[in-house]
């Protein structure tokens, strides 16, 4: 519940938000329908960092033209009406958008709860503002350490951690809008307390905090020894019960902790692909072809998401991964369409 708290005094001012909220649940427990959560939508794969860690880095595809303002307030429309309560806005990096303030405006702002993932490296305190303005509650960055050589490193770009950290006490003080924190839990971090330390910078800026769990994917496809283990896992569920700055998406569902891809929430790539969310990188159609309620309901009979687990499907499910991962590891370009997929189409076998 406190959680949840930190987010009225930006829910305060957006009543068509809360009475949607309110149906939600309405339409969930009364009328026992499937209803949406969240939509991450990607404006563009495009990036001016070289992250050793990217998960959209095999779905870059230059030959394809970036979805529309257009194809995103018609996007947005539909995801309101399957009942998406936050839209976030991903990349690469989405501040490469030049149409980036008309496309926030496009997303119906007073229905919805508007985030942004960006690198922070375009920031200053007049894009914050303009953001704010637009519509934007939350500006979402990524720290992978506490120490600024070690992060910098990482995201193969030299004054990355202290532009970050720039950003956070700019929005700190900034009326109107929230900073937020997203770090991958890797193995090392949780081992050595470096994630603690990150925490710590968060509750410095009273900036949310979201735990990403590894998965192999995009540039570490192949990469299992980046999975956390049980214990890893335990610590992950004991910060996320002592701390009302912690989150992540399993603990966000509107009934129980699950992993809520393809079922509570999804992801539209930058082409109009549909996948469960940015690491299960399997289209279930595009928008471009179809409307989003028909993918959406594709989704849901899909009984692999359909099953509810209290773990991330694409970073600790083992036999999912094994059967829906795995198999298209050294797959070039993703994401790859469900009816060509080893598994799906094994034996004709249409799961």
């Amino acid at each position: 519940m406190k959680r949840y708290l930190r987010y009225i005094k930006f829910i305060y001012k957006k009543p068509i938000l809360i009475l949607r909220v309110a149906v939600n649940y309405f339409r969930i427990y009364i009328l026992k329908k499937d209803v949406l959560r969240k939509v991450d939508i990607s404006l563009t794969f495009r990036c001016h960092c070289n992250c050793d860690k990217c998960s959209s880095f095999k779905m870059f595809n230059s030959e394809t033209s970036e979805l529309s303002v257009e194809e995103i307030r018609d996007a947005a429309k539909q995801s309101i009406i399957l009942g998406a309560i936050q839209i976030n806005l991903v990349g690469g990096e989405p501040l490469l958008r030049k149409d980036i303030f008309e496309i926030i405006k496009a997303l119906c702002p007073s229905k919805v709860f508007v985030s942004i993932n960006t690198t922070g490296l375009l920031l200053n305190k007049q894009m914050i503002e303009r953001l704010r303005d637009s519509g934007v509650d939350m500006i979402k960055m990524s720290l992978d350490s506490p120490i600024a050589l070690e992060h910098d490193k990482y995201r193969n770009s030299p004054g990355y951690f202290n532009k970050v950290i720039e950003n956070l006490k700019l929005i700190k003080n900034t009326k109107g809008v929230r900073g937020h924190i997203s770090t991958v839990t890797i193995p090392e971090n949780i081992r050595n307390n470096k994630l603690f330390e990150i925490l710590k910078i968060a509750e410095r800026f009273d900036a949310t905090l979201a735990l990403t769990v590894p998965a192999a994917v995009g540039k570490w496809s192949n990469n299992y020894a980046m999975f956390i283990n049980s214990n890893d896992r335990k610590i992950l569920n004991e910060l996320l019960e002592k701390h009302s700055l912690v989150t992540q998406d399993l603990h966000s569902s509107y009934k129980e902790i699950k992993c809520p891809a393809g079922t509570e929430s999804l992801y539209i790539t930058s082409y109009g692909d549909v996948i469960p969310c940015s690491l299960l990188q399997i289209s279930f159609g595009n928008i471009r072809k179809e409307k989003l309620k028909i993918i959406y309901e594709r989704m849901l009979c899909f009984e692999p998401l359909k099953k509810s687990v209290p773990i991330c499907k694409a970073g600790e499910s083992r036999s999912f991964i094994d059967e829906w991962l795995k198999p298209i590891a050294n797959v070039s370009l993703f994401p790859v369409n469900i009816w060509e997929h080893p598994s799906f189409t094994k034996n004709g076998n249409k799961k």
